[in-house]
């Protein structure tokens, strides 16, 4: 049903999955794709024009002890970005950093929440949403077991700290088709045009009578 690019990454038809698409009218001049973990972890380094972007899209295991292994491997997948362009990273974590403000309920991953903070601090991450919304209380998943109803935001962005300056709005929306919510973060980068910013003349209409008069 998408009509630009899509790169995919499966795992199973009820587990896993992940996916980076592109509008048609903004699509990359290049573009290398990584599946590091097959149908949770895919990273694409795209080039618009002069600009290079490291995308990289997660779903971070429920069970914790594979969590702390994959959040190790994401850490390695982040610091090899380096200054190399930009880098978005953005899915589902399944843990939080803060539980005070990201969970109705303490943090029940205390070492995944160790590995996250270790990820963040090592790579001088930015959470978009919160940068917009600093001590805002808004959960992108609920979950209710023995009349107890659990929320956290376990959906988020991330950037580097420094490129910050490039980020301009983030909200949260619930959408009917799944339990989590949409997280939708709005960048600007001056050097980047969609393809439709381009105008190209018809060349055919030089074959035009009214031309040679």
């Amino acid at each position: 049903e998408w009509d630009g690019e899509t790169f995919l990454s499966h795992k199973s038809s009820n587990s896993g999955g992940v996916g980076i698409l592109f509008s048609r009218d903004f699509l990359p001049i290049s573009c290398v794709t990584e599946e590091i973990i097959e149908g949770r972890l895919l990273k694409i380094q795209a080039v618009f024009e002069n600009v290079k972007l490291n995308l990289i899209n997660v779903y971070a295991p429920t069970v914790g002890t594979e969590r702390v292994v994959f959040l190790n491997t994401l850490n390695t997948v982040i610091s090899n970005c380096g200054d190399d362009g930009y880098m978005f990273l953005g899915g589902d974590f399944n843990c939080t950093a803060n539980a005070v403000l990201d969970r109705n309920h303490p943090e029940p991953h205390g070492a995944s929440k160790g590995c996250l903070v270790k990820l963040i601090d090592a790579n001088d991450l930015c959470d978009v949403w919160r940068l917009f919304h600093t001590t805002q209380r808004q959960y992108t998943w609920p979950h209710v077991k023995d009349n107890s109803l659990s929320l956290a935001r376990l959906d988020r962005f991330y950037c580097f700290a420094h490129q910050s300056n490039i980020l301009r709005s983030c909200s949260i929306h619930p959408v009917g088709v799944s339990d989590h919510s949409l997280v939708q973060a709005s960048i600007f980068i001056k050097d980047v045009k969609c393809n439709s910013a381009y105008w190209h003349f018809n060349v055919s209409l030089l074959s035009d009578n009214a031309f040679k008069d």
